[in-house]
């Protein structure tokens, strides 16, 4: 049996060139704003996503990808199935997963979050119920983030992937998630709509962080509009997430565990 074109490489040359030859390249992603190049690729009956880097810190960050997917594994997660160089430069394959990000953070913004047509406002009209049976997916996909000893860094809604017509949230993107509590010795990553007030230059993350953004996940998805002025959730809810996102770290849930049994209780 022939050895899988993407599974079981090693060092390849050009890698577009390379894609070219093994399969049929049928999405190309290079108008990121992380300094990587991603494509689609289909061989044979299967579809992977092939990401490589193009800057010297992104090259860092697809380094922190390995050792995260190495240590965390969820079915919420889209985990690394394997790694190759191209001329030097990591390459890394995932599966294909079927979905749209909830935002697409491209160096010329992409479509704006309140445009009716974008997946944030299509997410947004989903039944609550929905929504929260995709909060719940995330938080469950953290818990073995937080088990692992890692830290949140750079989490989004463009790391959230929803399938519409399966109701299926999945997760991609850890690049700048790191075992924790670690300092920061390069300005964060991130959109400040989710970023806890520690994260910046010299900072300290810890699972605190976690809990942070977590809880700025949840009343971001459950609300009906930008403003925050459209909650969709229940008090009790609201009231917990007002916990996870205080000020300061010690004022928050110790833990992603904490913070998900808090949740969970709102609903029983």
């Amino acid at each position: 049996m022939s050895a899988h074109p993407l599974l079981e490489s090693t060092s390849v040359g050009d890698l577009r060139r390379y894609l070219d030859t093994v399969g049929t390249v049928f999405r190309v992603f290079d108008r990121q704003d992380s300094g990587c190049v991603s494509y689609g690729v289909a061989v044979d009956a299967e579809r992977w996503f092939v990401k490589t880097s193009t800057t010297p810190p992104a090259r860092r960050a697809l380094g922190r990808a390995v050792t995260f997917h190495a240590a965390v594994r969820h079915p919420v997660i889209i985990g690394l199935r394997a790694r190759f160089v191209a001329r030097a430069e990591p390459v890394l394959v995932y599966p294909w997963v079927d979905g749209v990000l909830l935002h697409h953070a491209t160096v010329d913004r992409g479509l704006p979050r309140r445009d009716p047509a974008s997946a944030w406002s299509r997410f947004r009209q989903l039944p609550v119920a929905q929504v929260e049976a995709a909060m719940d997916a995330i938080f469950d996909a953290h818990l073995a983030v937080d088990r692992a000893g890692f830290v949140a860094s750079d989490l989004y809604d463009g790391c959230f992937l929803y399938d519409f017509k399966r109701r299926l949230m999945r997760l991609l993107d850890f690049d700048e998630f790191r075992p924790g509590p670690f300092v920061a010795t390069e300005p964060p990553c991130g959109s400040s709509r989710f970023m806890a007030p520690e994260e910046v230059l010299g900072g300290t993350f810890d699972r605190r962080t976690t809990v942070f953004t977590l809880g700025r996940a949840a009343r971001l998805l459950l609300d009906a509009g930008d403003d925050e002025a459209a909650w969709r959730g229940t008090a009790r809810q609201l009231a917990v997430l007002h916990r996870a996102t205080r000020h300061d770290p010690a004022d928050r849930y110790a833990d992603v565990g904490d913070l998900v049994a808090a949740w969970r209780a709102t609903q029983a």
